[in-house]
């Protein structure tokens, strides 16, 4: 627990707050997405460190701390990555699909957040 409005006091939550931080410019960067997208590369952030990091003291990640068993890691995919969605409404003519760009994950299921491209 920390005080409210006291950001000397809240050292650690403020670095947690920084690292996230960097690892969100770090994805947006490195995809090409623009700035709006931030809320997605921050939840991705968070989710990547959740996943892969690991704690100093108990070898663990803050995903097998909480809940137990090792994360799956086998369906990450980088940030902006392409990828078509089918689109179930499509003419008999036309594309089946939409290009996009991979923003994220589902948080119950294994789906992942897409931006369709324009």
């Amino acid at each position: 627990l920390t005080a409210p409005r006291d950001s000397a006091g809240n050292g650690r939550s403020e670095r947690m707050n920084r690292t996230l931080r960097d690892k969100a410019v770090t994805l947006l960067v490195s995809s090409g997405l623009d700035q709006v997208m931030w809320p997605w590369a921050l939840r991705t952030a968070a989710h990547l460190h959740n996943v892969t990091g690991r704690s100093a003291f108990t070898e663990m990640t803050p995903h097998e701390d909480v809940f137990g068993v090792k994360p799956d890691v086998s369906k990450l995919v980088s940030f902006g990555s392409p990828c078509f969605v089918k689109d179930d409404a499509a003419d008999q003519w036309g594309p089946k699909a939409k290009k996009g760009q991979i923003v994220g994950y589902c948080r119950d299921s294994e789906a992942y957040a897409v931006k369709l491209d324009d």
